[in-house]
């Protein structure tokens, strides 16, 4: 009942760049998609002017918030605009290797390193050595 009465809106993942009449623009050309023809032809023609424009003022944009900055002498903002521009986003991806750097995806493989990595943590007795699993625990870092 709750979800007939509210009714759950999909989020678009946006681009800074695209300005929001470009998206209105998008939106039409999706609507205008499979009923006429021609308004969808200029619609596309219509979206892709907007798209130059944006792309074209997202650097401008850029460029006047680093003067901004700049003259106001905030070097926290400078470095997050430059570093935005001139960085490229990488993941931090983490994978099992074995002792020659590569990398195990088979299940059999990672089943026996879990075995072994067991092994390394359970004296004769078979308990848990508390000690060794504080030292792991410390030696690895969180994100």
């Amino acid at each position: 009942m709750a979800r007939e009465t509210i009714k759950s809106v999909k989020s678009q993942k946006k681009k800074k760049w695209i300005s929001d009449e470009t998206y209105v623009a998008i939106r039409e050309k999706r609507e205008a998609k499979g009923k006429d023809k021609n308004r969808y032809q200029e619609l596309k023609a219509e979206v892709q002017r907007k798209l130059r424009v944006d792309k074209q003022q997202q650097p401008e944009g850029m460029c006047m918030e680093l003067e901004a900055a700049n003259s106001k002498a905030n070097c926290s903002q400078r470095f997050q605009i430059v570093n935005s521009t001139t960085q490229k986003f990488q993941p931090c991806l983490q994978c099992i290797q074995s002792a020659t750097r590569e990398n195990l995806t088979e299940a059999a493989q990672i089943a026996g390193w879990k075995g072994y990595c067991e092994d390394l943590y359970h004296d004769e007795e078979g308990k848990l050595i508390e000690q060794r699993v504080l030292a792991a625990r410390d030696s690895t870092t969180s994100f």
